[in-house]
C-alpha cells in the first residue's frame, strides 16, 4: 500500500519502517539472509530520506538490526561494528553525556556479543553499563523490565562462568523485579524466562529435580501465555530444556519424547520444509540421546540432519559456531564407533572453524572444548602423548577463559582428562594428584556436601587408580563413595548407565581379589542394569562389555565352556555395534579372551585362529 501511495522509486520513512518490519519477521523465521536484504534496504531508504551524513534516532536503529542478523548467524566482529555505529550515531543524536533508554539498549546488545565470544569480563562490562544508565533512565529505585532483563543478563554471565551463586543471585533479582512490574499473579513471558533461566543454573549445579521443577514453571507459565495448544518457539524450548535434564539423568527415553515435542512444535511454526537453526538445534538433541544409547547411526543421521540444515541456513560456505558443534559431534560417534581418522578429521574441521568464527588468537570455551575432542580421540588411539598435548591447551585457553585463580567445572574437567592419560601411562602417583586436582574443585563449584555426578565420575577415576595400584581396600572405598553418590543424584532406584559403570567397577575389584562369587555378584547387577537402560533387546558396547567381564569369572572359576558362552556373546555384539567388518580394540580383545579359553580348553588350533585374528586387528588398528 504504501508503495502504491509514494511510489515505487519514492523514498519515504512509512517505506524504510515497512522494510524494517518485513526483515523482523524474516529474522523471526531464521530466513537472515532475507532479514538483512530488507532491514539493508530500510537503512538505505533512511540514508536517503534524512541524507547520507545525518544523524537520526532510526538510522542508528538500522545499525542495530543489520548488527542483530550479524549476530545470529555468528559474524560477531561485522555485528561489533554495526552495533557500534548504531551506539555512536544514539550518542549523536542524544549528547555525549545522556542517559536514554536506546543507548543501554546498545551496550546490552554488544555484551551479548562478547557473550557468544566467551568473552565475559568485557560482557559483563557493557551489561553493567546497560544496566546503570537503565536505572538513571528509570530511577535508581524503579522497577522495569528492561532493569530486570538486564539482571539477566548478567546472570547469564556468571553462569556461562560457572559462578552460579552470582548468577543465582541476579537471576532472582531479575524474577523478583519482573513480579513486582507484571503482579504477583501474572503470567508473562519474561518472568517465565525467568524461571527458565533459574533451571539453567540449577541443571548446571547438577540439581535435576529442582531444573526440573523450575523449567516445568516456565513450561506452564508459555503456555498459559500462549494458549495450552499452542505453538510457540518459546514451549518448543521449554521442551528442549526439559529434555537436556532427562538425558544428564540418564533417563532417554524421556529425553527423546521431550525432544522430539520440541521438535514437532518447530515444524509447526517454521514448517515441514522449513530450514531453521532451532530445528538444526532439535535434531542435534534428538543425536545426541541416539549416541547416549549407543545407536550410532541414528545419532549420524540426526547429526548429518542438523549440519545440513545449518549450511542451508547460514550458507554452504559459512563459518559459525553450530556448524562447528556439528562437525564435533559428527566425530564424538566416529570416536566411538572406533573410526579414529574420521573422528580426528571431524574434530579438527570443527577446530578450525570455531578459530574462523572466534578468532585464531582467540580463548573460548568452544575452543578448548575441542582440543578435549581431538584429545580424547588420541587417547582411545593409545596416542597418549599428543592426548597430554591437546588436553593442555585445552586447560590453558579455559585458565585464560574463566581466570587464572578461577573455580569451574570446565577446569575440574581438564584435570580429570589429564590424569586419564598419566593413568593410562602407568604414572599413577600424577594420576591420582590429577584426579584430587579436579574432585577439590569440583567440590568448590558445587559445594563440599553437594550430590553431582562430576563428583562420583572423580571418587571413580581416583578408585579405578588405586585398582591399577593393587591398593583394592582403598579402590574399592572410592568406588563405593562413587555409587552412593550417584544413587543420591539419580535416585535409589533409578536404572542408569553411569550405575551400571560402578557396579562393574566393583566387580573389576572383587575379580582382582579373587572374591569371584562377589565379583559376578556384581557384574550380574551391571549387565541388568545396562539392559534396563538401553533395553532387553539392545545392542551396546556397554552390554558387550558386561558380558566379557562375567567371562572372565567363569574363565577364573574354570568354567570355560559358560566363559567362552559369554565371550562369544560380547563378540557377536560388538560386531552388531561397530559393523561385521569393522576393526575396533574391542573385537580385537574379544577374540584374545576366546583364544585364552581355547588354549586352556587344550583346543589348540582353535586358539591360534583366534590370537591370530586378534593380532591382526590389532596390527591393523596401530596403522
Amino acid at each position: 500500500m504504501q508503495v502504491a501511495v509514494y511510489g515505487s522509486d519514492t523514498v519515504h520513512a512509512d517505506s524504510a519502517s515497512s522494510y524494517t518490519n518485513i526483515g523482523k519477521v524474516y529474522s523471526s523465521m531464521g530466513e537472515y539472509s532475507k532479514a538483512l536484504e530488507y532491514y539493508r534496504k530500510g537503512l538505505e531508504m533512511r540514508l536517503a530520506v534524512f541524507g547520507s551524513d545525518a544523524v537520526h534516532a532510526d538510522i542508528a536503529g538500522s545499525y542495530n538490526n543489520v548488527g542483530n542478523v550479524y549476530s545470529n548467524i555468528g559474524e560477531y566482529s561485522k555485528a561489533l561494528e554495526y552495533y557500534w555505529k548504531g551506539l555512536e550515531m544514539q550518542v549523536a543524536v542524544y549528547g555525549s553525556d545522556a542517559v536514554h533508554a536506546n543507548i543501554a539498549s546498545s551496550y546490552t546488545n554488544i555484551g551479548n556479543v562478547y557473550s557468544n565470544m566467551g568473552e565475559y569480563s568485557k560482557a559483563l562490562e557493557y551489561y553493567r553499563k546497560g544496566l546503570e544508565m537503565r536505572q538513571a533512565v528509570y530511577g535508581s529505585d524503579a522497577v522495569h523490565a528492561d532493569i530486570a532483563g538486564s539482571y539477566n543478563n548478567i546472570g547469564n554471565v556468571y553462569s556461562n562462568m560457572g559462578e552460579y551463586s552470582k548468577a543465582l543471585e541476579y537471576y532472582w533479582k531479575g524474577l523478583e523485579m519482573q513480579v513486582a512490574v507484571y503482579g504477583s499473579d501474572a503470567v508473562h513471558a519474561g518472568i517465565a524466562s525467568s524461571y527458565t533461566n533459574i533451571g539453567n543454573v540449577y541443571s548446571g549445579m547438577g540439581e535435576y529435580s529442582k531444573a526440573l521443577e523450575y523449567y516445568r514453571k516456565g513450561l506452564e507459565m508459555r503456555q498459559a501465555v500462549y494458549g495450552s495448544d499452542a505453538v510457540h518457539a518459546d514451549i518448543a524450548s521449554s521442551y528442549t530444556n526439559i529434555g537436556n535434564v532427562y538425558s544428564d539423568m540418564g533417563e532417554y527415553s524421556k529425553a527423546l519424547e521431550s525432544y522430539k515435542k520440541g521438535l514437532q512444535i518447530g515444524l509447526a511454526i517454521f514448517g515441514s520444509d522449513a530450514v531453521h537453526a532451532d530445528i538444526a538445534r532439535s535434531y542435534t538433541n534428538i543425536g545426541s540421546v541416539y549416541s547416549n544409547i549407543g545407536e550410532d547411526s541414528k545419532a549420524l543421521e540426526y547429526y548429518r540432519n542438523s549440519l545440513e540444515m545449518q549450511l542451508a541456513v547460514y550458507g554452504s560456505d559459512a563459518v559459525h559456531a553450530d556448524i562447528a558443534s556439528s562437525y564435533t559431534s559428527i566425530g564424538s560417534v566416529y570416536s566411538k564407533m572406533g573410526e579414529y581418522s574420521k573422528a580426528l578429521e571431524h574434530n579438527r574441521t570443527g577446530l578450525e572453524m570455531q578459530l574462523a568464527v572466534y578468532g585464531s588468537d582467540a580463548v573460548h570455551a568452544d575452543i578448548a572444548s575441542s582440543y578435549t575432542n581431538i584429545g580424547c580421540v588420541y587417547v582411545d588411539m593409545g596416542e597418549y602423548s599428543k592426548a597430554l598435548e591437546y588436553f593442555s591447551k585445552s586447560l590453558e585457553i579455559k585458565l585464560a577463559v574463566y581466570g587464572s585463580d578461577a573455580v569451574h567445572a570446565d577446569i575440574a574437567c581438564s584435570y580429570t582428562n589429564i590424569g586419564i592419560v598419566h593413568r593410562q601411562m602407568g604414572e599413577y602417583s600424577k594420576a591420582l594428584e590429577d584426579y584430587r586436582k579436579g574432585l577439590e574443585m569440583q567440590l568448590a563449584v558445587y559445594g563440599s556436601d553437594a550430590v553431582h555426578a562430576h563428583i562420583a565420575s572423580s571418587y571413580n577415576n581416583i578408585g579405578g587408580v588405586y585398582s591399577n595400584m593393587g591398593e583394592y581396600s582403598k579402590a574399592l572405598e572410592y568406588y563405593r563413595k562413587s555409587l552412593e553418590i550417584k544413587l543420591a543424584v539419580y535416585g535409589s532406584d533409578a536404572v542408569h548407565a553411569h550405575i551400571a559403570g560402578s557396579y562393574s567397577n566393583i566387580g573389576n575389584v572383587y575379580l582382582k581379589m579373587g572374591e569371584l562369587s562377589k565379583a559376578l555378584k556384581y557384574y550380574m547387577k551391571g549387565v541388568e542394569l545396562r539392559q534396563g537402560v538401553y533395553g532387553s533387546d539392545a545392542v551396546h558396547a556397554d552390554i558387550a562389555s558386561s558380558y566379557h567381564n562375567i567371562g572372565n569369572v567363569y574363565r577364573d572359576m574354570g568354567e570355560y565352556s559358560k566363559a567362552l558362552e559369554y565371550y562369544r556373546k560380547g563378540l557377536e555384539m560388538e560386531l552388531a555395534v561397530y559393523g561385521s567388518d569393522a576393526v575396533h580394540t574391542d573385537i580385537a580383545s574379544s577374540y584374545t579372551n576366546i583364544g585364552k579359553i581355547y588354549y586352556c580348553m587344550g583346543n589348540y588350533s582353535k586358539a591360534l585362529e583366534y590370537y591370530r585374528k586378534g593380532l591382526e586387528m590389532g596390527n591393523c588398528i596401530r596403522q
